[in-house]
């Protein structure tokens, strides 16, 4: 049995323990569980789903912030076809703003105050404080083949190293 699709399991050491289930688990019967952090381990791929669900004028959404006190996003807009800087008419359409570019939107409240939206949104949702997303950066340039995406699908590392300076920021 598996513990309940929360947002974080309960940290412990990093081998398999055989353990007594307690509120994050359906049942009281006795079950191995692995963990391998010291820390609450979240799942980002499932907050990371839910933001972009949140938002439809979003192309990429990558939580990061491991070893840290709380969770951050990096979000990528949607651009327009053929364009590697230009808001697609779909994310425009979005957010009431003169921004036409991903660089135009990265600094515009009228953005900020839309992903702040999605990510209270998200966050009312979760019980657990370290499944919440505390701050997000918007990029000002579109993910890219060999940075941020390697074969189509997101590169974490990739965007953590793309992205190093506004990240570090964020936690200072």
């Amino acid at each position: 049995m598996r513990p309940r699709d929360d947002d974080s399991i309960p940290a412990c050491l990093d081998y398999t323990h055989s353990v007594r289930c307690h509120s994050h688990c359906h049942s009281t019967q006795t079950h191995t569980h692995k963990h391998t952090h010291t820390h609450a381990q979240v799942r980002v791929e499932k907050i990371e789903k839910e933001l972009k669900a949140a938002m439809s004028a979003v192309a990429h959404v990558v939580c990061v912030g491991d070893g840290q006190r709380s969770l951050s996003a990096v979000v990528s807009l949607k651009t327009a076809a053929g364009s590697s800087t230009e808001l697609s008419a779909d994310a425009v359409g979005c957010v009431k703003s003169q921004a036409r570019t991903l660089a135009q939107a990265a600094g515009d409240g009228a953005w900020r105050a839309y992903c702040a939206a999605a990510i209270d949104k998200v966050n009312g949702a979760r019980t657990k404080e370290a499944g919440k997303v505390k701050s997000c950066i918007l990029a000002s340039t579109s993910f890219a083949e060999g940075a941020e995406l390697s074969g189509g699908k997101i590169s974490r590392k990739g965007v953590e190293k793309s992205f190093v300076n506004e990240i570090a920021a964020l936690y200072k």
